[in-house]
Formats: C-alpha cells, sequence, structure tokens
C-alpha cells in the first residue's frame, strides 16, 4: 500500500529594504534559522511589487514580507513612501505573515501604522524598531515561530483529511465522543488504524 503524503512547500521570504548590509544580515540569520527557506530581496516598491505579482500570479506565495516601512518607490527615486503593499498583502495573500521594520520608530506614519498591543497579538502584522536590543534575532525568531505554526497546520490538515478519507467525514469527533467508558473490553474495538 503506498501513501500518498505531501510535504510542507518550502517556506519563501521576501525582503523589501534599500539598506543591502541589512539584507544580508537578515538573510544569512534567515536561512541558518529556517531550513529549506528561500529568501528573496527587492530595494524599492516597484521591484517589490514585481516580486509580490509574480508570487501572485504562479500561486506560489509568500509566506512572509519584511518591509522598511519607508521605500524609494524605484531605483532613481530619492523619495521615500510608507506601506506600499498593503492594500495587496491583505486582500490578495491574507495569510501572509507581514513584518514591518524601520530605523525611525517615532516616525510619525509608522505610530500611525502601528496598531495597539491587542491587536498586535492577534494580526499577522509585526512592527519591530531598528533600534531595538537585537532587533534583527528577535525578527528572525518571529519568522521561524510563524514557519513552524505554518508546518505544524499544515500536517494536522493532512492527518485530518487522511482520517475522513478512511473513516468518514467527522468520525473524529464520533469517535472522541464514544471513546468514554464502556462495558466492551479493550479487545473488541469497531475501529482499527491501519
Amino acid at each position: 500500500m503506498t501513501t500518498n503524503f505531501i510535504s510542507f512547500p518550502h517556506p519563501r521570504i521576501l525582503i523589501v529594504e534599500n539598506e543591502e548590509g541589512t539584507v544580508a544580515n537578515l538573510k544569512g540569520k534567515l536561512k541558518r534559522a529556517i531550513p529549506n527557506v528561500s529568501v528573496d530581496s527587492a530595494a524599492n516598491v516597484t521591484e517589490g511589487q514585481n516580486k509580490l505579482n509574480a508570487a501572485y500570479d504562479s500561486l506560489r506565495f509568500y509566506t512572509i514580507v519584511i518591509l522598511d516601512f519607508k521605500l524609494p518607490l524605484d531605483c532613481t527615486s530619492a523619495t521615500e513612501i510608507g506601506d506600499f503593499s498593503l492594500w495587496f498583502l491583505r486582500d490578495l495573500c491574507p495569510e501572509t505573515l507581514v513584518i514591518h521594520m524601520t530605523a525611525m520608530p517615532d516616525d510619525v506614519d509608522f505610530q500611525r501604522m502601528r496598531p495597539s498591543m491587542e491587536t498586535f497579538a492577534s494580526s499577522l502584522r509585526i512592527y519591530f524598531g531598528k533600534d531595538e536590543y537585537e532587533w534583527a534575532e528577535k525578527l528572525v525568531a518571529a519568522c521561524a515561530k510563524h514557519v513552524e505554526q505554518k508546518r505544524i497546520h499544515f500536517h494536522s490538515d493532512r492527518l485530518r483529511m487522511d482520517f475522513d478519507r478512511l473513516f468518514g467525514p467527522h468520525s473524529g469527533d464520533r469517535l472522541s465522543r464514544s471513546s468514554g467508558r464502556s462495558d466492551t473490553p479493550r479487545g473488541d474495538q469497531s475501529l482499527s488504524l491501519e
């Protein structure tokens, strides 16, 4: 009997940041912390948007997108704009974790976008000031935790689907309700796992 096992897809991360040193630092840390991770980068809004569009068109979504809060529009522009992909990620990639980072956490626009702590815990958005102690390590730890949670959900969903295929939909609910005390001897179970 062969088992059709679908493995967890390799996590994909996009870093949109115009400081080359920050990109290199984060790439190295992410590759050491997350097995089989693929890390892409873009230096400005146009490059970042092109990579997001390509990922969406190919249905190979990014697991995580790390954004510098203010970025130049393209390679010829010095003008920086904030939070360029918020609409795209919220509408088209709702399960992608978005991490915003900035070297100026006191910036008025950044403070306006940063959620309160109550919202922070439940959202797929995390905000880091680059002035925080060990901010890069904390950012990488948040990425690794998110990938691990997605892996756990992926495998539990696969197990549930396999279980339903073998025993019928929601049979796990029936088993858990009927698994209380009974007069049936343990050796005389009506269901068995193959």
